[in-house]
């Protein structure tokens, strides 16, 4: 749940609008047409031991253009990003 039961949980911060839910957790912008993209994303985010193996991948040699390499960037702003959602444009 991204706020807790009593009504005051629910209202809303103006000057943190912008910043990661109370449950640690960090979306992806809809920029257009990818919502399912970016549903699958996160799911395979979610799967820690897929996320792990991500991470794990030696990649140092590969060009930034690479679908691996964008996805070990765009898993670890999911991990670390400190605002609400990430921009995947480099990853589409």
């Amino acid at each position: 749940m991204w706020k807790g039961p009593k009504y005051s949980d629910w209202l809303l911060d103006s000057n943190n609008l912008e910043l990661r839910s109370l449950s640690n957790k960090v979306g992806l912008t809809n920029l257009g047409c990818i919502c399912y993209m970016n549903s699958m994303m996160q799911q395979l985010f979610s799967n820690e031991r897929l996320r792990n193996n991500v991470f794990n991948l030696n990649l140092k040699n590969e060009k930034d253009n690479n679908l691996l390499v964008q996805t070990q960037l765009l898993f670890s702003h999911l991990l670390k990003y400190e605002f609400k959602s990430v921009k995947p444009s480099n990853f589409v």
